[in-house]
């Protein structure tokens, strides 16, 4: 049996699974949410030590009214503000200065929006090796509650400068749509001088997306809410979904963006409840990836995620469970093909878990 490694290395933010989709020409990836330039490489800047005020405009973006941002490094490889970490997506990145008077802005517009979709918008940060910055994030004006290299989700975050070559931070809120496009804002609100570094922003679809694209994915919309009986098989378009044993799998709202499975709903699981997954017509799947949370910021009940051929257990990603009451994606799952995937409750907590998106390959696909 193959042990899978532990959430630690595969919790990310929600993936885009409109995968496959045709690029638009200087927009971050195909057809759904889009931002322009959203690795700050579309255009480069000559004049030192990297304003936009100098060298014209960031394209896509678009700066307060002092404005103080820019792009770094310069085509002469000078870097002032952008003086350490490794540069996460090409080789500029957006930089933001903060002013003594006023918040210094940075913004951009989000476009291909579906109205009452939820997304989720990732983006990397770190700070000029000088000190650490406090930004906020705002869609429309509104501030987003984001979270920083996985942690609780709050109005702003304190970035501080990774220093060397090391990765820069990661950054990632959840927003709901209220327009087609709407605008992503930045806020520095150091009032000393201190700049943020900006790069490889995504805008990650909900299943609006996913179902578009792909039709091997599993939201459990198409079930009756309520709980799932043991013993007997519900299906969704090509799945089977059966409880197996356990009295608290059900189904219900709360999902991403709609439905979703729960563990623990209405009691206590029991270490051992289990839940089967199959397709329809039998056959092989690799499963690519799944959204996970918890009920609220407590943790959660857990599980382990069981794949199996011809009942045979083959492999196995244990102790998946969560703290954070917003979604976040396992990804990869699974690297081998399985013919079946068992959920098996294998930890108790303070409050239900939350799954929902299952993203499966077929054989063949």
């Amino acid at each position: 049996m193959l042990l899978v490694a532990g959430l630690a290395s595969h919790a990310l933010a929600a993936n885009d699974r409109a995968g496959g989709a045709p690029a638009i020409a200087g927009w971050g990836g195909g057809v759904g949410p889009q931002i322009q330039n959203p690795s700050f490489e579309l255009n480069g800047f000559s004049v030192y030590p990297g304003y936009a005020r100098d060298n014209g405009p960031v394209i896509g973006w678009t700066g307060g009214a002092i404005d103080t941002s820019g792009l770094n490094p310069i085509s002469d490889g000078q870097s002032p503000f952008a003086d350490n970490g490794a540069i996460p997506a090409g080789s500029q990145v957006g930089f933001l200065q903060s002013l003594a008077l006023v918040d210094a802005t940075l913004s951009t517009t989000i476009a291909g929006l579906e109205i009452g979709s939820t997304y989720r918008v990732v983006f990397r940060a770190n700070a000029r090796s000088s000190g650490s910055v406090q930004i906020r994030v705002l869609i429309d004006g509104d501030t987003m509650n984001s979270a920083l290299n996985g942690g609780a989700p709050q109005p702003f975050q304190i970035i501080a400068p990774v220093g060397g070559l090391n990765p820069y931070h990661r950054l990632a809120f959840v927003f709901t749509a209220s327009a087609i496009s709407q605008t992503l804002t930045i806020v520095n609100e150091e009032s000393s001088d201190r700049t943020v570094l900006l790069d490889d922003f995504q805008v990650l679809g909900d299943q609006v997306f996913s179902d578009r694209f792909n039709s091997n994915v599993l939201g459990f919309d198409g079930l009756a809410q309520g709980p799932l009986v043991p013993g007997v098989i519900n299906s969704e378009g090509p799945f089977l979904i059966e409880n197996i044993s356990g009295d608290t799998w059900a189904v219900e709202f709360g999902g991403n963006p709609d439905q979703a499975l729960w563990l623990g709903r209405g009691g206590l699981p029991t270490v051992g409840d289990t839940l089967s997954i199959r397709l329809t017509g039998g056959g092989r799947f690799e499963l690519q990836s799944l959204d996970y949370r918890s009920m609220s910021n407590m943790q959660s009940d857990g599980l382990d995620l069981v794949g199996l051929v011809d009942g045979q257990e083959v492999v196995m990603f244990g102790g998946l469970n969560s703290n954070v009451g917003t979604w976040q994606t396992l990804q990869p799952v699974f690297g081998v093909f399985v013919d079946e995937v068992r959920l098996v409750a294998a930890s108790i907590g303070e409050t239900s878990f939350l799954l929902d998106n299952l993203v499966v390959r077929p054989v063949g696909d």
